[in-house]
């Protein structure tokens, strides 16, 4: 994950480890539960971008 230029990742614990790293991140949730969580947010500085599969594939580009 170091080297990434960006990472895409669920709404999960990987968001504490990205943000230890300091790499931009691209959140899609997996689930409704994880749109819960808080730190996967643009507050932390995350794109948090809701459900994954409510995304398209326009808004991913």
């Amino acid at each position: 994950m170091l080297a990434a230029d960006v990472i895409f990742t669920s709404a999960g614990r990987t968001t504490y480890e990205i943000a230890s790293l300091g790499v931009p991140a691209i959140v899609l949730a997996q689930n409704e539960r994880e749109l819960t969580h808080f730190f996967a947010s643009n507050e932390f500085g995350f794109l948090n971008l809701g459900l994954g599969y409510n995304v398209s594939k326009k808004t991913l580009l």
